[in-house]
Parts: C-alpha cells; structure tokens; sequence
C-alpha cells in the first residue's frame, strides 16, 4: 500500500488513516442520504379526492405552498362546501400542512410527492348539524 520507502510502522499508520477516513466519509455520506430522504417535497400541481363521507376535496400546490383548497361534508340535513379564498399554507418539510377559516380547517400529510391523506373540519351554522370532521385522500391529477 505504501508505494515509497518507508517504515512498517510509519506504512501502517498511513494504511489506518485512510480507512478511518474512509469509514468516516462513508458514514457521512450514508447520514446524508438519509436526512434527504426524510422529507417530502411534492409536486406542483392539482390534487384531487374524496373525504370518508365521499364528498369532493381539491387544493393546489406550488412551489411548496397549498392554495385555492376547498372541500364538501355532510351532516344531515346538509351538505355545504368549504372554500379557503385567498389562503395559503406552507408544506413543511415532513409534508404537513394545516389551514383555517374561522369555521373550517383542512390539513394533511404528503405521504408521497404525489398523495396526501388529511383532516378537514367545517361548521355548519345555518343548518342544525353542528361541526363535522372527516378524513380524505387526494392525489396529484
């Protein structure tokens, strides 16, 4: 290993450290790896699905951001759909996101970068059914 005239020692003392180095760039590399793949970065675009109850749920994702989401439940009598105009909420980086009106809530879990299971929340109250929360999937169209 040791290509010019040294000791035995001197060979062997370089020989272990390259492979401590080694070991250790290995180890750095493989820690690497694995916090990359602990987050979840989903793909812009629409999302679409059905909440338990089989009423519709969509929102949009750009550039790490939930837009234009709304969803619909039902509580009997009623069925009402919940938009959130304007709002937006940022998908952290274990692919979570949560937000809210004063009377609706909707968030979620990117299991992949492509679906998303989640909650959504909302208030009825100009119809007797109280609040109502379901649970939904939805995947990129």
């Amino acid at each position: 290993m040791c290509d010019r005239p040294i000791t035995a020692t001197e060979c062997r003392r370089r020989t272990f450290g390259l492979r401590v180095l080694a070991i250790a760039s290995g180890a750095l590399v493989a820690f690497g790896a694995s916090a990359a793949a602990d987050g979840i970065n989903p793909k812009n675009g629409s999302y679409a699905g059905t909440t338990n109850q089989g009423k519709p749920v969509s929102f949009k994702v750009s550039n790490g951001r939930v837009k234009n989401a709304k969803f619909t439940v039902y509580s009997a009598p009623c069925t009402s759909t919940f938009y959130f105009p304007g709002a937006s909420a940022t998908i952290n980086n274990k692919g979570k996101f949560s937000m809210s009106t004063s009377i609706a809530t909707l968030s979620g879990k990117f299991v992949n970068r492509h679906k998303v299971n989640g909650k959504a929340t909302g208030e009825f109250q100009s119809c007797p059914g109280g609040t109502v929360t379901v649970s939904y999937t939805a995947t990129r169209q």
